[in-house]
């Protein structure tokens, strides 16, 4: 997360790059987006929702801090990492993008 210029209030959504509350640009380097994908034994939630057709995007300064978000998140409960859609196979093979904030932790894990 990257903060405000004007408030240091660090930015948390991973879709936007601008604070809600000044509309201003976040300090540091601009952002690129990641696709991590899920594996078939991932799920999440307590209804065990299957993430084995779904991947998430994060919004990162370099790969290592998109792993460094997405392990804050679900440890090592995800598949892979990568920088366009076409490499992820997400026409392909069909998958369903779910928003990187609603993403929670393998439900039965204490993460």
């Amino acid at each position: 997360m990257k903060p405000c210029i004007n408030c240091k209030t660090p930015i948390s959504c991973d879709l936007l790059e601008k604070c809600h509350d000044h509309d201003t640009v976040i300090e540091g380097p601009p952002l690129k987006s990641y696709i991590l994908t899920f594996g078939s034994g991932h799920h999440m939630g307590p209804n065990k929702y299957k993430l084995n057709r779904c991947y998430t995007v994060i919004r990162a300064e370099d790969p290592n801090d998109a792993i460094k978000q997405m392990h804050a998140k679900r440890e090592r409960k995800w598949s892979h990492i990568y920088e366009t859609e076409e490499e992820a196979g997400v026409e392909k093979y069909g998958l369903v993008c779910i928003p990187f904030h609603e993403v929670l932790k393998q439900e039965g894990d204490n993460i």
